[in-house]
């Protein structure tokens, strides 16, 4: 209930109430009471990620899919864009019309189970539609509960996602105390006074962190509006546990200026909003006259000397005063336009008195030194009321100014949102000026506050300041304030209103010294550096103005206002909640089509400011790739046929590259069309043994490259036997300690740890797991939480939600070896790659990652082994173990033992054959080579157009088909046989594999034996 005056017969139950209510009330109130209600995991077939799955089977993979940590659901999915059915016309309705049909398709990819959801904000962003729904239960209002879609004005889905709490059908909806008894609770938990201003009742809801970093309980809880009477008080609100009395946590609803020289330290500060009324003297009474006067027309003109500047201290400036209230005696009440005037029908003079500002888009402004006076106007007679002097204080200016600049903030804000509700919300905000403090300015509750000139500060009631403060008030509309003291998405918010406003980097422009700001657009701050809320907030405001100048070099000033109006201020209405989210709804209101994979009219300008500010964006995918990676081979010196079909999404590809390692550095080989649409091909060389990581680059006519995989290396391996005697240059079973090892974070923990392994278990997200009881070998391994207790810390086993880390190996140097392998005893438990990702890098190349589509859950320690070709004669070879993980369902990550780096020792071939290189060019010089274990032995080799098989009695069986020529020869007295000639010029062996093999005879000359086969491609160009 809302705490005003004390009521005589209500004090003893409020005293009561505060005394049962203390600290240690409520620790016995919390022991004797129910646990949280935590919400049960979905099953498989109804899960988010099943539904996700479905997607991208039936619409293909080329989705970015962000998670929500604490409700594991997916924030946002974006990328090709789903083209709607029925779309009949790009209305506002239609789209609202989609949007609920869109609930019902994706109920379950939204996670929407036994939840309802209602239109929040519906309004166009762009070229785009946005819509956000507010999640409801049972009648009750779930904070921070929403379903977000964007839908483009072509009839496309550019994004959808949701943060819906997942809240069982059962979730007991009765409350264990009552709104009185948490009003109490509140108040006391923050230690203030119980008497404040006007608030709203309390209301009942369901609350859960949404900021908590892996999935977060959810409580039925009262919300408690917090107003203190106290200018220094708090003004907010206060979740309390409807069941058990916990405060679970205060929301802070003021947020002051930031700025260097704030005498408030913190977003805590406020003042009462005052009761005023314009006082209006009568009229004097009319003198009767025999004839009846006819009325007259007459204009009537409201001047004030305001600070119409940037700077404040600008010089004041008499200017009409537009959007201005004033009381005409027997007329009523009249609004001045543009141009600071009004009309009115008079027939006699009339006296209008002003006690102070209202306006249209703010209510009457208070604080000292209000403008006042009386003024008389006589029909026909055209008067001006005159509002100050050139003289005039600052406190009687920050009046004028201040009205001033929120009907510009307010009138440019509807010239981009349009004469929306939250807009006419916005025209009840509250002003006080002149507040007897310094160097401070404040929003809250739809009110802003201007403070006194002071401590080396101005009168903050100028320009910017304004225009900043009434952003936070804008944000509050669409949606309410995000403002988290390392993303500070508010603030920015705030200072992109004012940096936009007046076309300036210069924010807060001589707030403490004339002409200088006290933020600029033009800053050096990048995302993710910043742990406090103003600082932070000048990322995104500095991501905004970037944008804008990169515009205005591009298309000049005009078209970057209109441009980046339309886009960012357009894009407050999608409600963002983080500045990476806020870059993505910006490219999204700028895209033209739905697919924010393939760019946006203004990408250019939007990814060189989101990189200028180290932000996320969405970036651009120029081509789509289909392939079929290559698996492990035992065929050695076989070169492999690499095909790969590209299906352009701007422009064409002007080049295939093929760029390959097998140990001696990346190699770049051009691919050439195989004859079916949009597809290429090139020949991977052979190896003897170990492995050959590839990747595709498309050079596109438009300019760029797209790249597959996008990061990392494909890989595979030839295999020349398992069972091969291995040397080894490295080991390590980490029984003294793991010398030389480290591990890090990435992001939020580091759980790498060193010992005897606990066996910890458990099932999560419907995955059963189980970490060894032992290590490998010894006493110890290295692991993601080996599930011990370390110090006062008690470890569970898993890996946490939201986290990435790494283990790296020492400097191990590999100089004069080739055929490099690594080898190591693994136990490894971790959720499908498309969400938790287990990787294995080499010198920064990724060598092996957890296989997509199923989670990988070892049960017992496996030997595994990995050729890795950039070791090769290298003598600096860095492993890395690596785990990044999503905000729901954890594992028990790495576990590894008995770590080897060396060689195997690679018995040789019956006979070997080689036609290098194996990819030339017609008329190109080809090199024959035949190497048989015997010298002076003779061989024959087979030419084919097919890789075969053919089987002849009597014969090892060929790999070879369709036979067009043979020849023979014999080795010289070392078993070598080399021969160079010219690859064919015949127009028809263009672009066709062309399959060899060489048979000989064993040394006992009693079985024939065959080399490995091989392949050439022969082309025009290289």
């Amino acid at each position: 209930m809302p705490f005003g005056p004390p009521v005589p017969n209500a004090q003893p139950r409020l005293d009561q109430d505060l005394m049962r209510f203390s600290p240690l009330g409520a620790c016995i109130l919390l022991a004797l009471s129910i646990a949280a209600q935590d919400p049960t995991i979905q099953d498989d077939a109804h899960s988010p990620k099943t539904a996700l799955a479905a997607l991208q089977a039936k619409s293909g993979n080329q989705w970015v899919v962000q998670w929500h940590p604490a409700t594991g659901t997916p924030s946002a999915i974006y990328g090709p864009g789903l083209p709607l059915a029925d779309w009949r016309q790009n209305t506002l309705e239609e789209a609202r019309r989609h949007a609920g049909l869109l609930l019902a398709e994706h109920h379950d990819l939204l996670g929407i189970g036994a939840s309802a959801f209602r239109e929040e904000i519906g309004a166009r962003m762009g070229r785009t539609w946005s819509f956000t729904f507010d999640q409801f239960f049972g009648g009750l209002p779930v904070i921070d509960g929403r379903v977000d879609l964007r839908i483009h004005m072509k009839g496309v889905v550019s994004m959808l996602g949701s943060r819906a709490w997942p809240i069982p059908a059962d979730f007991d909806l009765t409350p264990a105390i009552g709104d009185e008894v948490a009003t109490a609770i509140a108040w006391d938990a923050l230690g203030a006074t119980p008497i404040g201003l006007p608030a709203p009742a309390p209301r009942l809801c369901i609350w859960g962190d949404i900021h908590a970093p892996q999935a977060s309980p959810v409580f039925l809880a009262w919300e408690v509006a917090i107003r203190s009477a106290d200018q220094q008080g708090p003004f907010g609100r206060s979740y309390v546990d409807a069941k058990t009395g916990a405060v679970l946590r205060f929301e802070n609803d003021r947020h002051n200026c930031g700025f260097p020289g704030c005498t408030k330290a913190t977003h805590a500060a406020n003042v009462a909003i005052r009761d005023a009324v314009t006082t209006v003297e009568p009229a004097p009474a009319a003198t009767p006259a025999t004839t009846p006067l006819l009325p007259v027309v007459t204009t009537v003109t409201v001047m004030g000397w305001t600070r119409t500047g940037a700077d404040a201290t600008s010089a004041l400036v008499n200017t009409p005063l537009r959007g201005i209230v004033l009381n005409v005696p027997g007329i009523g009440l009249k609004t001045t336009d543009q141009n600071g005037q009004f009309t009115i029908d008079i027939a006699s003079q009339v006296t209008i008195s002003v006690n102070g500002l209202d306006g249209i888009h703010h209510a009457l402004i208070n604080g000292p030194n209000a403008p006042t006076g009386s003024f008389v106007v006589d029909p026909g007679v055209n008067a001006t009321i005159q509002l100050l002097t050139s003289g005039a204080t600052t406190n009687e200016a920050a009046h004028t100014t201040t009205a001033y600049w929120v009907d510009k903030t307010n009138e440019w804000a509807r010239s981009i949102l349009g004469n929306t509700a939250q807009l006419n919300t916005a025209d009840n905000i509250a002003a006080n000026v002149n507040v007897a403090s310094t160097c401070n300015a404040s929003y809250g509750g739809n009110t802003l506050n201007f403070y006194n000139a002071g401590g080396g500060c101005a009168n903050t009631a100028f320009s910017t300041v304004i225009a900043h403060e009434w952003g936070h008030g804008l944000d509050d509309r669409y949606g309410g304030i995000s403002n988290t003291s390392t993303d500070g998405l508010s603030e920015g918010w705030g200072d992109i209103i004012g940096l936009y406003l007046v076309d300036s980097p210069n924010l807060g422009l001589g707030f403490q010294s004339p002409g200088v700001p006290l933020r600029s657009g033009n800053n050096t701050k990048l995302y993710g550096t910043q742990s406090e809320v103003h600082n932070a907030g000048e990322i995104w405001m500095g991501f905004a103005w970037k944008y804008r100048e990169n515009l205005r070099a591009a298309f000049g000033t005009p078209t970057a206002i209109a441009v980046s109006n339309d886009t960012v201020i357009g894009s407050i209405v999608a409600d963002a909640t983080n500045q990476a989210d806020a870059v993505r709804e910006v490219f999204i209101a700028d895209d033209d089509d739905g697919n924010l994979l393939n760019g946006t009219p203004h990408y250019a300008q939007l990814s060189a400011a989101a990189i200028a500010k180290n932000m996320p964006y969405p970036e651009l995918v120029l081509a789509n790739f289909f392939h079929s990676p290559l698996t492990a081979t035992t065929q050695r010196l076989t070169p492999r046929d690499c095909q790969v079909t590209v299906v352009p999404l701007i422009g064409t590809v002007s080049q295939m590259k093929l760029v390959f390692n097998t140990g001696g550095g990346s190699t770049i080989r051009s691919m050439h069309p195989n004859g079916s649409a949009n597809g290429y091909r090139a020949l991977l060389p052979g190896r003897d043994a170990g492995a050959v990581n590839y990747h595709f680059e498309a050079l596109m006519s438009g300019g760029g490259t797209a790249r597959y995989p996008s990061a990392g290396e494909l890989s595979y391996v030839v295999d020349a036997g398992g069972s091969l005697p291995f040397v080894s240059v490295f080991s390590d079973g980490f029984e003294t300690g793991g010398a030389g090892w480290t591990s890090a974070q990435v992001l939020a923990q580091n759980d790498w740890q060193l010992g005897d392994p606990a066996g910890k278990s458990g099932t999560s997200g419907g995955i059963a797991w189980a970490d060894p009881q032992l290590a490998a070998t010894g006493g110890n391994c290295y692991g993601n939480d080996l599930g011990n207790t370390i110090g006062t810390t008690t470890w569970n086993g898993a890996y946490a939600a939201n986290v990435e880390n790494y283990l790296r190996a020492p400097v191990i140097n590999c100089t004069g070896l080739s055929g490099v392998r690594l080898r190591f005893k693994r136990w490894l438990t971790v959720e499908d790659a498309t969400y938790d990702q287990a990787r294995l890098f080499v010198n920064g190349v990724l060598i092996w990652q957890n296989p997509t589509g199923a989670a990988l859950v070892d049960t017992s320690w496996q030997q595994v082994d990995y050729a890795i070709p950039n070791a090769d004669n290298n003598p600096f070879v860095q492993i890395e173990w690596r785990l990044k993980s999503d905000g729901s369902v954890q594992l028990g990550g790495w576990n590894i033992d008995d770590v080897e780096v060396g060689t195997q020792v690679v018995p040789p071939l019956d006979a070997r054959l080689t036609l290098l290189p194996e990819q030339g060019v017609q008329n190109g010089l080809t090199v024959l080579r035949v190497e048989t274990q015997q010298p002076n032995w003779p061989w024959v080799i087979g030419i084919a157009t097919t890789p075969g098989p053919t089987t002849v009695p009597g014969f090892p069986t060929f790999a070879l088909g369709g036979t067009i020529g043979t020849g023979s020869g014999v080795t010289d007295g070392t078993g070598l046989f080399t021969v160079g000639f010219l690859a064919s010029p015949v127009p028809s062996a263009l672009g066709t594999l062309v399959y060899t093999q060489v048979m000989t005879v064993d040394a006992t000359l009693t079985n024939y034996v065959v080399s490995n086969p091989f392949v050439n491609f022969w082309t025009q160009t290289p």
